[in-house]
């Protein structure tokens, strides 16, 4: 799902912007979509903005302990 109207929903939810590629790929997998994806004007990088909520705030857990390590791409 993707959502075109996401400054109606800014006052109800939190968002989790992901500059990762590879942790966006990795909370793709693990069910979670993104919603909305924007490429930062100063950085030039792509964000996916997820909606935050308890399975989010778990795979990002689990993505903390097991990321991989490496420059800017890997996390």
């Amino acid at each position: 799902m993707r959502v075109l109207n996401i400054d109606e929903l800014a006052p109800e939810f939190k968002f989790y912007r992901c500059f990762s590629p590879h942790q966006k790929d990795f909370l793709i997998e693990n069910g979670c979509e993104y919603i909305y994806s924007y490429r930062n004007n100063v950085t030039n990088k792509i964000a996916w903005v997820f909606v935050e909520c308890d399975r989010l705030s778990s795979l990002l857990k689990t993505w903390s302990k097991n990321k991989p390590i490496g420059g800017d791409t890997d996390g």
